[in-house]
């Protein structure tokens, strides 16, 4: 029984800690941002990814524009339809106050016939 308290006691025995032992733990506590950076970004380091993403942009970029001409030739033709029917309603507009103005001379000068 003696050795097994001997080994215990030298297993058990006080050690001071190495003089970066703080340092070590406190840079495993605060993992640097870089070191996940590349991790979380290490797919875009390869070369295909990179030309994927790229010809992917162009192409976002491309579309976006088609898509900007394309609103701005509805507004434009929109524009058109619009002053087309203005011009339409006022021709009308005084087709009708032409009638309206015939109507009233019309009766103005049929005798009347009173009974």
């Amino acid at each position: 029984m003696n050795d097994l308290e001997s080994k215990l006691r030298a297993a058990l025995r006080r050690e001071e800690p190495p003089s970066d032992f703080a340092g070590k733990v406190m840079a495993k506590l605060q993992p640097s941002r870089t070191s996940r950076l590349e991790g979380v970004f290490f797919f875009l380091r390869l070369r295909p990814v990179r030309w994927a993403l790229t010809g992917a942009c162009a192409c976002l970029l491309i579309a976006m524009y088609i898509y900007d001409r394309g609103q701005e030739k509805a507004r434009a033709e929109g524009e058109l339809a619009k002053a087309q029917a203005i011009t339409a309603l006022r021709i009308a507009s005084a087709e009708l106050n032409s009638t309206l103005a015939k109507v009233i001379n019309l009766q103005r000068s049929a005798p009347s016939q009173e009974r």
